[in-house]
């Protein structure tokens, strides 16, 4: 099972928002609730009118959320991430039986929750729509649904196989994610999925083989339709993930 937010910690918006856990509202002096949480404000703590900040805020979210709904496994989604719903930085709100933990249908109403809820429906109806985000055995990248493509394989954003030093890279943003599934009809669905965790863009070279990709989901432009990929790379956004799809004939 995948997640990245449950029902204890922060929702999905405030790991976006928050760095501190804001739990005095709980009655024990901000002592409860863990201070470990991984999370990052994007240069302001809490609620902000800073386009700029919001705008990360919004792409890290996205980009998260399409990374759960590519990866193998039972993806779980804590109820109201689709929609920005917030705790206000309270990362222990079990006692909380008021605003701070219940869903504020006007927010939610709002633009931009609007707009991340329609991104995550179309991440969901992906996933359905393509075998390769949805493995139902573990891929180890030993078998070959076709000669010269393995089930899985990873490259680094040169179209390189990675190898053991690029995966101990520590300062590393970029990575990319190949995986293949054969149908009973002898077809074959591949999906690429580019990962770009930088703060800047970033051009992709596509591994080989070639074949003839669209994007099918850019989540740094959460809007536009698909497309088909002209040439051998392609730009990954800042802090934004980029999911090509191909279906080879019999």
């Amino acid at each position: 099972m995948n997640f990245v937010a449950s029902h204890d910690g922060y929702t999905l918006h405030d790991t976006n928002a928050y760095e501190q856990r804001h739990n005095a509202a709980n009655g024990e002096d901000n002592r409860d609730g863990h201070a470990d949480n991984h999370s990052n404000n994007w240069g302001v703590e809490g609620e902000t009118d800073d386009a700029a900040v919001n705008a990360t805020r919004a792409a890290v979210t996205r980009a998260m959320l399409a990374t759960l709904f590519a990866s193998a496994g039972t993806p779980m989604l804590l109820g109201g991430d689709e929609m920005a719903r917030t705790q206000r930085g309270n990362n222990n709100a079990y006692c909380q039986d008021n605003d701070i933990s219940w869903v504020d249908w006007a927010r939610a109403a709002g633009p931009e929750a609007q707009l991340l809820q329609r991104f995550t429906a179309r991440m969901i109806a992906l996933r359905h729509r393509l075998p390769p985000l949805r493995p139902a055995v573990f891929l180890h990248g030993g078998a070959e649904v076709r000669p010269g493509l393995s089930d899985i394989a990873w490259f680094d954003q040169h179209g390189q196989t990675m190898t053991p030093d690029a995966w101990n890279e520590p300062e590393a943003r970029t990575l990319t994610l190949r995986r293949a599934t054969a149908a009973a009809d002898g077809s074959v669905d591949a999906t690429l999925l580019l990962l770009n965790a930088d703060g800047a863009a970033h051009t992709f070279n596509l591994p080989p083989p070639a074949f003839d990709w669209s994007v099918v989901l850019d989540s740094a432009e959460p809007e536009v339709e698909e497309y088909p990929v002209s040439g051998t790379s392609v730009t990954v956004g800042a802090h934004s993930v980029l999911l090509l799809a191909v279906r080879l004939p019999a």
